[in-house]
């Protein structure tokens, strides 16, 4: 029987010839500049456990395998990936605005608003949405959160939303839910009708059943996986209609773009008092030999997020 420790001949031959092709440019570290910028914490927890003590999201288990070369079982492409996807902790975009990432398959924005925090895109469980929270909280300090956007209707986007916001406090009128048209159908049409179908093509999509190794999962290419916990939802308060809009939250002015893309329903929100243009997955960094604007700012000192 073989033995699948161990890479093929022909596997690391393929390998080999992979890195002398120049779109892997294994000694260009500009992506890690990037991906380690701004940083405030990174913490040193093994993982992200659920209520049962099981790792909803794996720290050290992802990390022990990727010191030092990539393992011949592993391309040193996706190897270089899997590194850049566990630059993690809190990050610094720019002056009111803070990411936590990757704490989750997708980041959490936090905006400074003038007496609390507006949160874009509140990642996919509770467990890992109250991770991020609370790093946030202790590093920038506790005010109410007063808002919540969904970028668009993908859970790892809007998943972990009940550790964030109180159902309570959102049908009381003291946080806000604001999301684009058509958000509540396609959520019940992605989760709900095709829920069926959705396990068995993450599974074949992500491998997420395969022990975290060199020999198994490595990477997905978002992030590490799918997280584990439960997912939840609050029904927005706030459409954006397909021409866009704009709304004052707490001082701080939101422009918005209808923008379906990666989803079938999404959008841009632009927060002119930062600067900062939120696009989520609309838009995504390029090959590392090539130079994506959304690293550094632009010339009019507009910053892009993930």
């Amino acid at each position: 029987m073989q033995n699948t420790d161990v890479a093929s001949d022909y596997t690391i031959k393929l390998h080999e010839q992979a890195c002398l092709d120049p779109i892997f440019n294994c000694e260009d570290r500009q992506d890690f500049d990037f991906a380690h910028r701004g940083l405030i914490h990174r913490p040193d927890d093994p993982a992200i456990f659920d209520g049962d003590g099981d790792p909803a999201w794996h720290h050290a288990a992802f990390e022990q395998f990727l010191l030092g070369d990539a393992p011949d079982t592993v391309h040193s492409s996706l190897c270089r990936h899997a590194l850049l996807n566990n630059y993690r902790g809190l990050f610094k975009v720019t002056d009111g605005v803070y990411e936590a990432r990757p704490e989750s398959l997708a980041n959490v924005t936090f905006v400074e608003c003038d007496t609390g925090y507006i949160v874009i895109d509140p990642l996919t469980t509770v467990k890992v949405a109250a991770y991020a929270l609370n790093l946030f909280y202790g590093h920038i300090g506790k005010n109410p959160i007063v808002a919540v956007i969904y970028s668009h209707t993908h859970v790892d986007h809007f998943g972990g939303v009940k550790d964030m916001a109180c159902e309570d406090d959102v049908r009381g009128g003291k946080i806000r839910v604001i999301a684009s048209h058509g958000f509540v159908e396609w959520v019940l049409k992605e989760q709900g009708l095709a829920a069926e179908g959705m396990p068995s093509r993450n599974d074949y999509m992500y491998g997420e059943n395969l022990p975290v190794s060199p020999t198994g999962i490595v990477d997905t290419g978002l992030g590490q996986a799918i997280e584990g916990g439960e997912v939840s939802c609050i029904e927005p308060t706030d459409i954006i209609g397909t021409e866009g809009g704009s709304l004052t939250i707490d001082g701080v002015d939101l422009e918005f773009m209808y923008a379906p893309g990666e989803a079938p329903t999404g959008m841009h929100c632009y927060i002119p008092r930062f600067k900062t243009l939120h696009v989520a997955d609309n838009r995504y960094m390029y090959l590392q030999h090539a130079r994506s604007p959304e690293c550094s700012p632009d010339s009019d000192g507009n910053r892009r997020p993930r």
